[in-house]
């Protein structure tokens, strides 16, 4: 699932030289535990002008497109831009999607905060304490510049984009949806004898499945959190819960470690479904595939870790009522970089 808007990526075919900008100011006032947190920031939406057949305005990159700042226990808060381009109307009820690291300035690893149940979970670094967008203008993001805070996320090489080894950003994680009525029965029947409370569904059952909760996924295209779109707008929809995969360890190993291998025979992925409304996020190697055999670790410890290929992606059952499966999002492309800044 990319998050973004379909924005022709920098370097459109068929475009003239750019266009004037135009701008808009966020700010943010957050909470990591007990400091006040601003991202305050001037955000430059770029555009370009289509020829051709198919004439007419294209926005081309938002600049920053991540903007972040250090907390004082020397983590990070990030945010990314909010589609505002263009708007003319002052807002208040924007909800952010926000990113949260432990390290500032080290995107091996973060956890993004993908649903509104994530800053009301026990485990989340940061809340919302309110949320400004209005229009700007350039003399305003000028000065801006001249006065703004570094920006924790480096320019070159972009985390969000590429890393110095060409990798990109992604977030894994697992929703958890209530099983269909349809089909519940029948997950009843194929539970286990020993009625573990997370089980795998075997290939016949985890068709049945796919078929009962077939359009659940939000649009492809929009953020999470982003004008009530993506996950939100899912949750509203089939009220389901996301959760972390994985945590920094499985990420250095398997995304950022030298050899870029892929998980082995005795390698284990911890599921975390306390964590609610959070991804675990880093950088994921260019050719790796992220829907790759994967060992799972059940957090009760009543069923043993078992390997899953593709097609078990929908196959983790939590008792006989919910069905877990793997999510992964990137934020990569779509919006462009950050040019020369």
């Amino acid at each position: 699932m990319v998050i973004a808007a379909v924005w022709p990526a920098l370097g459109v075919v068929g475009c003239s030289a750019p266009i004037p900008s135009s701008y808009f100011r966020v700010t943010a006032h957050l909470m990591h535990r007990d400091e006040p947190v601003t991202i305050d920031w001037a955000v430059e939406c770029r555009y370009f002008a289509r020829s051709g057949e198919m004439r007419g305005y294209v926005r081309g990159t938002v600049v920053p497109y991540v903007f972040g700042v250090a907390t004082r226990d020397g983590g990070m808060a990030l945010m990314v831009a909010p589609d505002y381009c263009g708007q003319q109307e002052k807002r208040t009820d924007y909800l952010p999607f926000l990113m949260w690291g432990d390290k500032a300035g080290d995107f091996s690893f973060f956890t993004a905060y993908v649903s509104a149940k994530a800053f009301d979970d026990a485990a989340s670094q940061l809340k919302v304490v309110s949320v400004e967008l209005r229009p700007s203008d350039q003399a305003e993001h000028d000065a801006w510049k001249r006065t703004a805070p570094k920006n924790v996320v480096p320019a070159k090489p972009n985390p969000f984009l590429e890393d110095i080894r060409g990798s990109r950003a992604v977030c894994l994680g697992f929703a958890e949806m209530p099983i269909p009525a349809s089909i519940r029965a029948v997950v009843q029947q194929a539970r286990p004898a020993e009625q573990p409370d997370y089980w795998i569904a075997n290939r016949k059952l985890n068709i049945s499945i796919s078929s009962a909760v077939k359009g659940w996924e939000s649009d492809p295209f929009r953020t999470p959190l982003s004008e009530g779109f993506g996950l939100e707008l899912a949750d509203e929809k089939f009220h389901f819960d996301v959760f972390p995969e994985g945590d920094r360890g499985y990420f250095q190993r398997h995304f950022n470690g030298t050899d870029r291998q892929l998980t082995s025979g005795t390698d284990r992925v911890p599921l975390d479904p306390t964590k609610l409304g959070m991804m675990s996020c880093g950088a994921l190697p260019s050719d790796a595939n992220p829907h790759g055999m994967i060992a799972f670790m059940f957090p009760d410890g009543t069923a043993p870790p078992v390997r899953l290929t593709d097609v078990d992606d929908l196959g983790i059952i939590r008792g006989a009522q919910t069905l877990i499966h793997r999510r992964h999002v990137e934020f990569d492309v779509e919006r462009g970089g950050e040019g020369d800044e």
